[in-house]
């Protein structure tokens, strides 16, 4: 079984999972705090990623752009002489929400980017390779098993690249649960 699955399908049951196993845990962390799904009113509640829930929700610089504070995907650029390994994402989590890795994407025309390396809460997954994406020519690419970024964690992700001097459009996808104040916040520009 390959971790990062090419597929215009995602795979819905182990992304159910992964919620379940998040909200339980959320449950149990931020008593007595309810789940009140997507339209939280005093709890706690599910949305689909963005890129600024990754960077701790209220601080810090999106991924892609150390200056800028957006919340969508910056494209990011390669600064030394490929093929070599950089830091993509770099960041300690906020400590009121989970994030759900589900899924990768690339909205390059000439992708360059073809690895990428997740380590989520300290742990060392496996590579992910990204050039299969780009020979089924589709813009995105599911995990076969989504993973999920404890609350307070160190998370980063490496990404390999082939040339110099490249700039692509990449980003991440999946859910944030978090406490309804964190679903709320309009921090950013």
């Amino acid at each position: 079984m390959t971790i990062l699955t090419v597929s215009d399908l995602r795979p819905d049951a182990e992304v159910r999972k992964a919620i379940d196993t998040v909200v339980a845990k959320a449950q149990t962390e931020w008593t007595p705090l309810p789940w009140e799904g997507e339209y939280p009113l005093s709890g706690f509640g599910i949305r689909q990623m963005i890129s600024r829930d990754v960077t701790n929700g209220s601080t810090g610089a999106r991924p892609g752009n150390a200056t800028t504070t957006a919340t969508y995907w910056y494209d990011i650029s390669s600064t030394g002489a490929g093929p070599t390994w950089e830091d993509w994402i770099n960041t300690t989590t906020n400590r009121d929400s989970y994030i759900i890795v589900e899924g990768v994407f690339n909205l390059s025309p000439s992708p360059n980017y073809v690895e990428i390396w997740p380590n989520p809460n300290g742990q060392n997954l496996p590579v992910m390779p990204l050039d299969t994406l780009y020979a089924m020519d589709v813009a995105r690419g599911w995990l076969s098993k989504p993973f999920a970024v404890q609350p307070n964690a160190v998370f980063e992700v490496e990404k390999k690249y082939i040339n110099a001097s490249t700039t692509e459009r990449i980003g991440i996808l999946g859910h944030t649960v978090a406490k309804r104040s964190f679903l709320l916040s309009k921090s950013f520009p």
